[in-house]
């Protein structure tokens, strides 16, 4: 986890005697906010939360898509087997969560001005919304890693109960270093300078420049992800916020169901591949490492980082 505070204390949150620990104690009463929630990590997160956190209300920006309502995308999202657990271990959650048509675009965040009221009562908020393919248009994947980044975090100043802001990056936002530190490295390009070149160039030119742009990265998300780590340097400071950088996750180790996933990305792809005889075989560096993480790990992580970064001045 890396934090705009100075303090590096490490911090353990243990039970209390009444057998509730200090992170759930932090999310007491709290509201919530979620960008990404309909994504994997972020069906996750609002499972976590919902069930071991007796949070005040669960806020999720989802995007609306044409011929479903709010309500329909409500009902959707809920019906994962995901959430089977949740629903026997907590049958009144519906009453915690609110759901905000919105979203991150070129534009910044839109959401209307009623949702944007609302949204200022926030305690904590977990930012997921992400572009994760490899191959996007530097444009599009500027748009929402960086520009969205930048927007979450100046509307974060509209809060003024604000206790803590996570920004969920990747471990390989900083894949050009052997060694990764929690620490902000020092970005290729200043994230006002790569929102401004996005602007001005027009699609052929910035399509013709992009390998120039994004240097040793090796892809659009990669390098993206690492400018918007200096979006979080810049336009959260004084800010309680922080970033963790998780790696390759894969399917669930045990909560709230064992092997969880809702995808086919990387190593989950191969092995489904392998297993139907797709995939007889795989051009790859066999001393290369695989780094992964089941998701479960990393929700502990990203709620525990939360609770770390409001309780640590």
């Amino acid at each position: 986890m890396t934090s705009t505070s100075d303090n590096s204390e490490v911090v353990s949150a243990e039970t209390n005697f009444e057998g509730k620990s200090e992170i759930a104690e932090f999310f007491e009463g709290c509201n919530v906010l979620v960008t990404g929630g309909s994504g994997f990590v972020g069906k996750l997160l609002v499972e976590k939360l919902l069930r071991s956190c007796n949070v005040n209300k669960l806020y999720l920006i989802i995007r609306g898509k044409k011929g479903k309502s709010v309500e329909q995308r409500y009902k959707e999202h809920f019906e994962d087997k995901l959430y089977d657990r949740l629903k026997e271990e907590k049958p009144n959650f519906a009453g915690k969560v609110v759901m905000i048509e919105g979203g991150l675009d070129d534009t910044g965040l839109v959401i209307s001005p009623e949702n944007r009221e609302m949204l200022k009562n926030s305690h904590v908020v977990f930012h997921g919304a992400a572009t994760v393919r490899f191959d996007d248009k530097l444009r599009f994947a500027v748009n929402i890693n960086v520009k969205g980044t930048k927007e979450i975090l100046i509307f974060a100043r509209e809060m003024p109960n604000l206790k803590a802001i996570v920004h969920i990056g990747t471990a390989y936002s900083q894949c050009i270093n052997k060694f990764i530190d929690e620490v902000f490295y020092e970005s290729p390009l200043n994230s006002e300078k790569l929102l401004t070149l996005v602007d001005i160039l027009d699609d052929e030119a910035l399509e013709y420049v992009t390998p120039k742009i994004i240097g040793d990265w090796p892809n659009t998300y990669a390098f993206t992800k690492t400018v918007a780590e200096d979006a979080v340097l810049r336009y959260g400071s004084g800010l309680p916020v922080c970033i963790v950088r998780p790696s390759i996750m894969i399917a669930t180790e045990k909560e709230p169901v064992q092997g969880w996933i809702n995808n086919l990305y990387g190593p989950t792809g191969v092995l489904v591949g392998a297993g139907i005889g797709l995939l007889r075989t795989l051009h790859c560096y066999p001393e290369k490492i695989g780094d992964m993480i089941p998701a479960d790990y990393v929700i502990n992580n990203i709620i525990a980082a939360a609770w770390y970064c409001g309780t640590t001045k």
